[in-house]
């Protein structure tokens, strides 16, 4: 695999969010509130995404469901500014000699309408999202939970797992009570209008609508940020952009790549990238169906990551927002990145030309498939990152394309028998070769 780079999704498809100074209000609600200290009264922020569903493990829409839900559920652990797993209902800790056995202490809490929160709601969260196989990796070294008292936690593990603590951070956990969640049709039921152990609690929820008002919970352990949080869908991005600057709504994600290059006024605004715990990477099929001798050479694959300039494709694709990654984990806040490709990434395609001599593939070779799924992104109109590449040109054509790869030095690996096909975004394809470069 060529690792490409570490960014949100937002900014792979061209994006950035904006936040306002001066329109929220509060006793401290402005450009320097940290989450420590701001008191917000209400803040609007303007979403791509309706929300249909508040249910973490049966999401309908985008991800402003996931992040609506989040707030509203409890969370053993939960995920800090820095993206790291901070204890929420947990008090206490132990952790067994071997390491397979956690003990915790849950906090003496109640949901948003009185009712108590019980181990046994754990339990059963835990349960539902076994069943509902989403994620599953996260938990696959979890053998099972029991309630041993109603405060109290008893983990089981397959072998020792140092991400555990990641695993009960993850959405997939929101913690809801048991008796009102522990069948699909009371699930079902109780997720249209659900009662919160989080930081906020539903005010406002109609499936599909444009309005979705969340306020804070006055059961929850800890002062939230803000007293109301209200989620208006804007689904085009100039449309976003235009609320915010008449004022009606103080935060928005999800915007033309030009904004970063508008002269915001910084006392007022502040504009940047958020970034996600993710990388993306152009994948090889090595699998029966692979077709090409040359890609299951291991220097040939090699050769190919040594000719790719980096560096431009985060300068003109990702707007510069992000910096190229050299190894296979993200490489923001994550203590096990390690860099694992020559020259931190750096493009050398006099090694490249080397390696495919060594090869056997002096001068080059044809037919690699270049599959390039149709792409939701403002800056991707139509053919994904390829087209990207092109964005200096001021074009977004097929042969421009093409005719930047080998400018580039690129086509000396790809030879002259660049094979362009298309095909429909579908969940089965962004598993296959090109796949996970558009996730």
């Amino acid at each position: 695999m060529v690792a490409i780079g570490a960014t949100l999704a937002l900014a792979l498809t061209g994006f950035v969010g904006i936040q306002s100074a001066n329109a929220a209000k509060g006793v401290n609600c402005n450009l320097k509130s940290t989450p420590k200290n701001a008191q917000c009264d209400s803040v609007t922020y303007g979403a791509l995404h309706r929300v249909n569903s508040v249910d973490s493990i049966i999401p309908v829409g985008g991800y402003t469901e996931s992040q609506m839900s989040y707030i509203v559920q409890g969370q053993l652990y939960r995920f800090n500014a820095s993206g790291f797993p901070a204890r929420d209902l947990v008090v206490t800790e132990t952790v067994s000699s071997d390491f397979l056995t956690i003990t915790q202490t849950i906090r003496t809490i109640k949901y948003s309408d009185g009712t108590p929160l019980v181990a046994d709601d754990v339990v059963n969260s835990f349960t539902r999202w076994i069943n509902s196989k989403a994620s599953a990796s996260y938990i696959a070294k979890v053998e099972k939970v029991v309630a041993k008292d109603n405060r109290t936690l008893v983990w089981t593990l397959k072998s020792p797992y140092v991400d555990f603590h990641f695993a009960l951070a993850q959405q997939f956990l929101g913690i809801h009570p048991a008796d009102r969640t522990d069948t699909a049709a009371k699930a079902a039921a109780y997720f249209k209008n659900p009662v919160s152990a989080g930081p906020m609690m539903i005010k406002t929820f109609t499936p599909g609508t444009d309005l979705f008002v969340a306020v804070a919970n006055p059961n929850y352990w800890a002062k939230p940020v803000t007293k109301e949080l209200r989620v208006v869908t804007i689904p085009d991005a100039n449309t976003r952009l235009a609320a915010f600057q008449a004022g009606t709504i103080e935060y928005v994600m999800e915007l033309p790549l030009s904004s970063t290059k508008a002269k915001w006024d910084k006392a007022k605004v502040k504009v940047g990238a958020a970034f996600d715990s993710g990388t993306f990477m152009i994948a090889f099929d090595m699998g029966a169906t692979q077709k090409n001798p040359a890609l299951k050479d291991a220097r040939v694959r090699q050769a190919i990551s040594l000719a790719i300039d980096r560096a431009t494709i985060m300068r003109v694709a990702f707007g510069g927002l992000s910096k190229p990654n050299c190894g296979m984990q993200f490489n923001r806040n994550n203590p096990y990145y390690l860099c694992s490709i020559p020259k931190d990434g750096a493009r050398d395609t006099s090694a490249a030309r080397k390696l495919l001599k060594a090869a056997g593939y002096e001068n080059g070779f044809r037919d690699i498939p270049l599959t390039m799924p149709y792409s939701y992104g403002l800056a991707v109109p139509r053919n994904g990152l390829m087209a990207c590449l092109c964005a200096d040109k001021n074009t977004y054509s097929r042969k421009c394309c093409k005719g930047y790869l080998i400018n580039q030095g690129i086509g000396n690996i790809y030879g002259t028998g660049v094979q362009e096909e298309e095909n429909p975004w579908s969940p089965a394809f962004n598993q296959q070769a090109f796949g996970p470069i558009y996730q």
